[in-house]
């Protein structure tokens, strides 16, 4: 029986952990626009690089 809780106690750790990583990418291609334009602030006129 305790087998069988640690194992359970396993399997709900990985899909939490899934759905934080899944989260996470989420949240990243959701900014990714903002991300590519930061990448691109040398063309701003009032920034001295």
């Amino acid at each position: 029986m305790k087998l069988q809780e640690t194992l359970d106690e396993e399997d709900i750790l990985e899909e939490q952990m899934l759905a934080v990583m899944h989260r996470f990418a989420d949240r990243f291609m959701d900014r990714m626009v903002e991300i590519n334009n930061l990448m691109v602030l040398h063309d701003h006129p009032l920034i001295d690089y």
